[in-house]
C-alpha cells in the first residue's frame, strides 16, 4: 500500500473523510439503475448542553440507496431510495 491510500484509509478509519460511492454514469437512453453507499462520522462533546455533566459520543452513519429510472429523448423518470442506518460509539461516563 502507498503512503497516500494508507493515509486515505487512515483518514477513512478516524472518520475524517466523507466517502461516497456511485457506480459508472447510465447511458444517454434506456433503463438505468446506481446503487450508492454514503458513510461518515460525526461526533458531539456534550451532547445535552450540559454545564454540569457533559456527555459525548460518537454515531456512525451508513446510507446505501439504489437510484433506478429510464431515460430518452422524449421523456426521462427515476427514483430514489435509501435508508439509513446508524450505531452509536458509547463511552462510559464515572
Amino acid at each position: 500500500m502507498t503512503s497516500r491510500y494508507q493515509a486515505a484509509f487512515l483518514m477513512l478509519a478516524a472518520g475524517l473523510l466523507p466517502v461516497q460511492a456511485t457506480a459508472a454514469p447510465a447511458p444517454d437512453s434506456g433503463g438505468y439503475i446506481k446503487p450508492e453507499l454514503s458513510i461518515g462520522r460525526a461526533y458531539d462533546s456534550n451532547l445535552f448542553w450540559s454545564a454540569a455533566n457533559p456527555q459525548s459520543d460518537s454515531i456512525w452513519r451508513v446510507s446505501p440507496g439504489l437510484e433506478a429510472g429510464y431515460r430518452s429523448d422524449k421523456f426521462t423518470m427515476g427514483a430514489f431510495s435509501s435508508i439509513d442506518w446508524l450505531a452509536s460509539c458509547e463511552k462510559s461516563h464515572d
